[in-house]
């Protein structure tokens, strides 16, 4: 990736392998690329993830004023949108990866849910004083979750899996974006092991300022990746993103 030696930098915190604890990273930030030949930087299939903009992703606070904030029908015009992205992308037809909704999570810190039991109910705002970090409005499982701060890792499953993180509602992602390595788990856990592994002689990437349509699209059974935070900005900036699941192989085609 001699591409990223000229780009700039920032240093960025997040946990990896079996620490818990934050840590300090140099991670290259791809945005300068936006306008130039050289985009896009990466390939799917030669690096397990790329960046990319469709207009067919944005999703404005607007469309959920409009809505009421009833999310469900607007997620699933979003959900169909990211499948068409994703199988440009893969070359393969894509489909839902099968969980009861079409959306892995919404990690947002600035949304909370009422009524989301049984897939309905809305959102709404939360006041600044509320906010946390990051917070998981609802995953598949409706699991409402606060974390501390981003873990590398990849979430195994079977080849041809994938995942697509939108940002949503507000732009630009000023803080907690999603940072990559240039690493898969299988050829760390091939070599050195994850257990004595230097996390710090990785090269992390993320798209500063992600605007609205922008998304990072990642093989998800082996790109190791996580939410981290700006270091010198505050940490309960406005964010929200979704996440879909899907799954592109030609046997979709039958």
């Amino acid at each position: 990736m001699q591409l990223c030696d000229a780009l700039p930098t920032h240093q960025l915190q997040f946990s990896a392998g079996d620490l818990t604890s934050l840590e300090s990273y140099t991670v290259h930030d791809i945005s300068p690329l936006l306008d130039s030949a050289e985009w896009p930087p990466f390939q799917l299939r030669t690096h397990g993830f790329t960046f990319g903009h469709s207009p067919s992703l944005e999703l404005h606070a607007s469309a959920m004023e409009a809505a009421n904030w009833r999310h469900e029908d607007l997620l699933q015009e979003l959900e169909r949108a990211g499948k068409a992205v994703t199988a440009k992308h893969t070359g393969f037809p894509c489909a839902s990866s099968g969980r009861a909704r079409p959306f892995r999570g919404l990690y947002t810190n600035v949304l909370t849910a009422h009524g989301m039991a049984g897939g309905g109910g809305q959102l709404r705002g939360l006041p600044e004083a509320e906010r946390h970090a990051i917070r998981t409005v609802y995953s598949t499982n409706d699991e409402v979750s606060s974390e501390a701060h981003g873990h590398l890792h990849s979430d195994g499953g079977e080849s041809g899996s994938y995942h697509l993180w939108v940002p949503i509602i507000h732009a630009p992602v000023e803080q907690w974006p999603l940072v990559v390595a240039n690493a898969t788990r299988s050829q760390i856990e091939g070599g050195l092991g994850l257990e004595t592994f230097d996390w710090h002689s990785l090269r992390y990437l993320f798209q500063h300022r992600m605007r609205m349509g922008d998304y990072v699209l990642l093989d998800s059974s082996e790109t190791l990746h996580t939410g981290a935070s700006i270091e010198g900005i505050p940490t309960k900036l406005p964010r929200a993103a979704v996440v879909f699941d899907y799954v592109c192989r030609t046997s979709l085609l039958a």
